[in-house]
């Protein structure tokens, strides 16, 4: 694959990966959700810089994430 699909392929996965996350998430009490504030709020933040940052990446570490 070239790297351009390769970006365009982790975007994907990171915005699927975000998508469950917050699904999962729905699925549990409102004092269980209140609890993982935290993890919610570091999960959101992850993916927001790697978002920002897929460009910048080499195609290598594109691939170790992937994997």
């Amino acid at each position: 694959m070239e790297e351009k699909e390769l970006k365009e392929l982790l975007l994907e996965k990171l915005h699927i990966e975000l998508h469950l996350f917050k699904d999962s998430m729905l699925q549990e009490t409102k004092k269980e959700i209140y609890e993982a504030s935290y993890k919610i709020e570091v999960f959101v933040n992850v993916y927001e810089i790697l978002m920002e940052e897929v460009e910048n990446l080499d195609i290598e570490t594109v691939r170790g994430i992937l994997h």
